[in-house]
């Protein structure tokens, strides 16, 4: 929360040089203004409503992709193109889901061969891969809006000061190199006037993102999840503390169970959390009352399934299927982003956008079983390890379903007995006693979209 209990203003860019109170924004700056002065209504609109309302326009979009895109001219059935809203709810669920392998392997039958004119022009986005698997998607400038629309709701839900500076740590893209090698900031709050953002890449040492910190004292601070519990662990260890800071916000990767937590104990901070994806955009923010997270009703369609299609039931984990409502040039409808996350109750806060409890991650960083068991592994930097031995980074990877290698950034190589404490402690997380072996190394370094994994399984399913 903001310092002051006066709110922040959000000022729009004045396309009117004269007058710059109360700002006059027009073209795409009026436009997201509108846009988010109905995001601030719909928010507060009953689940049933909120599900209508999706359908209206699920009902244009996978119109519009039968008649014009070449894989949905195959693969959707005829009754989608007189079907009401109503009706196609009672369709939606015989609908082909949409792989990532089908995404790769049919870009161009997954594009339109007439895109409405409304929509802008057009540009590709690239997923980091770190499935090993990068996906290419093409999006408009309508999409783009409604991009910068639900990121607006980051600011406007936790009251943030958009007048602060802020640091973005994270993985840098085309120009971002050039303005974060000559400190140039950028603005951080889209169509407004803000404070500037100064960037810095993610992959860069620990010592070095806390001393460029340092530097520029930013109140708050954009990074991903592993790499704040990589900076809050190094500050502990060397005894600094970052007194400017109010508040972290969290993206591109699933945040481990108790790092709000350490955050708060460590620095007095709280963190917001976003989960999104290059392919779909941002499709659930973290509720400004709570821990668990809001879906962006108003610009995806989320399902959260069973491995048998079936939808799950609150308080259940499945895999999330995702519909953007609004990408018209490459449609991906019922899209198996390959996530996994657990449903939640409807919210006390009043919202009626739909609840997760918690993103849970990929399939990948599932830990299996001899028996064909599957589970989601403890987060392994806990207090108990580094009780063990002063880890520095730690990457578990399961090569079989019974061997584990356990990578390990450590000053010194652990002795005998710490190792068999550090294997003692997996057992007892993971239920199983795994054949573990050891090996040290200088670093581990993030894959090449920027992301950490602590734990990947090289096992099939």
């Amino acid at each position: 929360m903001t310092d002051s209990s006066r709110p922040s203003v959000f000022k729009p860019v004045s396309s009117c040089t004269s007058v710059n109170w109360p700002a006059i924004p027009s073209g795409v700056n009026a436009a997201l203004g509108a846009l988010s002065f109905q995001l601030s209504q719909t928010q507060w609109l009953s689940p049933a409503h909120l599900r209508a309302n999706q359908f209206q326009q699920l009902s244009a979009l996978v119109r519009h992709a039968r008649k014009t895109v070449p894989w949905y001219s195959d693969t959707l059935p005829m009754a989608v193109d007189s079907a009401s809203a109503t009706a196609l709810m009672k369709l939606w669920r015989d609908l082909p889901i949409l792989s990532r392998d089908t995404v790769q392997a049919n870009s161009a039958r997954l594009t339109s061969s007439k895109l409405p004119k409304d929509h802008g022009t057009t540009s590709s986005v690239v997923s980091s891969g770190s499935t090993g698997k990068p996906v290419t998607v093409t999006v408009t400038e309508l999409t783009n809006l409604f991009f910068d629309a639900i990121n607006l709701r980051v600011p406007l839900w936790h009251n943030l000061d958009v007048n602060a500076v802020v640091a973005g740590i994270r993985v840098l893209r085309g120009d971002e190199n050039d303005a974060a090698a000559s400190d140039k900031p950028v603005g951080w709050v889209a169509g407004h006037q803000s404070g500037p953002m100064y960037l810095f890449d993610v992959t860069r040492p620990v010592r070095e993102q806390l001393a460029w910190l340092e530097r520029i004292k930013p109140k708050y601070l954009l990074t991903l999840p592993t790499n704040l519990d990589a900076l809050i662990r190094y500050t502990g260890s060397e005894g600094v503390s970052c007194t400017y800071l109010r508040g972290v916000m969290t993206m591109s990767e699933a945040i481990a169970e108790g790092l709000h937590d350490r955050c708060m104990a460590s620095w007095g901070i709280p963190v917001w959390d976003v989960y999104s994806a290059v392919e779909t955009g941002l499709m659930a923010l973290q509720c400004p009352e709570t821990r668990h997270y809001h879906v962006q009703s108003e610009h995806v369609y989320v399902e959260i399934l069973r491995d048998n299609g079936e939808p799950c039931d609150t308080g259940e984990t499945g895999r999330v299927v995702v519909t953007d409502l609004h990408n018209f040039v490459m449609p991906l409808i019922r899209y198996d982003i390959g996530d996994y996350a657990q449903i939640g109750e409807m919210c006390a806060c009043g919202r009626g956008l739909p609840v997760i409890d918690r993103i849970v991650g990929r399939a990948r960083n599932m830990v299996c079983y001899p028996n064909g068991d599957q589970a989601w592994p403890l987060p392994w930097l806990s207090r108990e390890m580094l009780d063990i031995a002063p880890v520095q980074q730690i990457q578990i990877i399961q090569h079989s379903v019974h061997d584990l290698e356990v990578k390990l950034v450590v000053d010194n190589p652990l002795s005998k007995d710490a190792e068999e404490a550090m294997c003692a402690m997996l057992t007892r997380h993971l239920h199983h006693e795994f054949c573990y072996q050891f090996s040290y190394v200088g670093d581990i370094p993030r894959s090449t979209g920027g992301k950490f994994e602590e734990f990947i399984s090289h096992v099939k399913s």
